[in-house]
């Protein structure tokens, strides 16, 4: 789980006289010049999975290879409850507000099953991979004033999967194989 919020009753005041670099939080792995609040929330996961099953027999072999990945993150900016610049005179005129949430999951999978037999040879080989990520840029039960830097919530999810299974079955007359990936995605995005 990853958070970054202003919330609880807070009362932040930010004029915005200087630039400061903050992330763009969009995967580019770049900053970018602001004024102002940000609220910044990033989360990155590689996920490389390599699993491999031999088998063999003098007269049948059998080979299976399962594989069950699971992801889940929580990736969240918010401001909720809280007053954002209530006295917004003397401020530069780039004052802005900015909440940002960004989650990029990358998964590797790599999995196999052979089998050798003198009469028959049989191998399997599944992979499941479940993604269940939450991202979520917001701004809830608050007061929030900026000049023409504006106000912006924006929440950004990325998901990358890679995956191979294979598999074999080699015998002296019967050779089976069967192989299977199942990618299963549930996120929710909100902004």
């Amino acid at each position: 789980t990853v958070k970054a919020f202003i919330d609880s009753g807070s009362n932040v005041s930010a004029k915005g006289n200087d630039f400061v670099a903050v992330s763009k939080a969009d995967g580019s792995g770049t900053n970018e010049q602001v004024k102002g609040v940000s609220v910044i929330a990033e989360s990155a996961e590689d996920v490389n999975v390599f699993t491999a099953n031999l088998s063999g027999g003098g007269k049948a072999g059998i080979a299976a290879n399962v594989s069950v990945n699971s992801v889940k993150d929580d990736t969240q900016a918010y401001i909720d409850g809280s007053t954002i610049n209530a006295n917004n005179n003397s401020v530069d005129a780039g004052q802005g507000v900015r909440v940002r949430a960004f989650n990029k999951t990358d998964t590797d999978i790599k999995g196999g099953g052979v089998a050798l037999g003198g009469v028959g040879g049989a191998g399997a080989a599944v992979d499941n991979t479940l993604l269940e990520n939450t991202t979520k840029a917001y701004i809830n039960n608050s007061t929030v004033t900026s000049k023409t830097g504006g106000v912006d919530a924006v929440s950004i999810t990325k998901e990358i999967v890679h995956s191979t299974v294979v598999s074999g079955g080699i015998g002296g007359a019967v050779g089976l194989a069967g192989s299977a990936e199942v990618v299963n995605s549930n996120n929710t995005n909100e902004a």
